[in-house]
């Protein structure tokens, strides 16, 4: 979309992704990645939420 657009990643665009790093793979051009342990964070939630 940014390419039909005429922008440019990243001097006009930043493009963050929330997920696992093997989606950056899939990406043109590469983005960065925020991983999220859900997992982990569940677990934080069911301690504190005792």
């Amino acid at each position: 979309m940014a390419k039909k657009l005429g922008k440019v990643i990243p001097k006009d665009l930043s493009v963050v992704g929330f997920g696992y790093e093997h989606t950056q793979l899939l990406s043109s051009p590469k983005i960065s990645i925020i991983h999220q342990k859900a997992h982990k964070i569940g677990e934080m939630l069911h301690a504190v939420n005792r």
